[in-house]
């Protein structure tokens, strides 16, 4: 009776140590579902024992308890623990992946620009005076995702279906010169080797 006692006053003393009864996990994480308003929504960047946190274990406890007073309070309040643990890690790969699309994507932005400036420079030493201002009318969004991979020594690349027919001429005449360059070091030219490919 005092183990139990103590329990209910420290419920997480006795979490690592006591598993959690079959199917109250799932129970848990069904009620937790059912309150739909956000101000019963765990806070996963929070600690578990935070105020916000803290209410919406209140208010699970409080929901089960009322159509199923056989679960213990320390039993519940356990397995309330495991769903916020579970969110926690689910929340943080979310931003994982956010901040990794943020990356790749300013990654992406940079090798355009980049690649974008090297064509303009070489198609003014190459291109006509009415060619390069055309080229010059357009800027690095014209630049395709593989025609910035420069991940590798060589990569493919395919112009985008909705590049006018004159441009996509015009960057492919140029990145030409700049792979001969490369092969001449001499400036500007690519850093890797670029291999066509059809668009399909």
């Amino acid at each position: 009776m005092e183990r139990l006692e103590r329990m209910e006053a420290n419920p997480t003393s006795s979490t690592t140590t006591t598993k959690i009864p079959p199917g109250l996990t799932a129970l848990v994480r069904h009620t937790y579902r059912s309150l739909t308003d956000l101000q019963w929504q765990f806070q996963p960047e929070n600690k578990f024992r935070s105020n916000q946190n803290e209410k919406v274990t209140q208010a699970v406890i409080g929901a089960i308890k009322d159509a199923e007073p056989h679960w213990g309070i320390s039993q519940v309040r356990r397995a309330c623990n495991r769903v916020f643990e579970s969110y926690k890690a689910s929340n943080k790969q979310d931003l994982k992946g956010t901040k990794e699309d943020i990356k790749r994507r300013k990654t992406l932005t940079s090798r355009r620009d980049r690649l974008f400036k090297k064509r303009v420079k070489v198609g003014q030493r190459i291109l006509s005076p009415e060619d390069w201002v055309y080229l010059c009318g357009a800027d690095a969004n014209f630049i395709s995702d593989e025609d910035s991979d420069e991940d590798k020594t060589s990569y493919k690349f395919a112009s985008p279906k909705w590049r006018a027919a004159r441009l996509s001429g015009i960057m492919k005449t140029c990145q030409k010169a700049l792979d001969s360059n490369r092969k001449k070091a001499i400036e500007p030219r690519s850093n890797r080797t670029h291999l066509e490919r059809n668009v399909t």
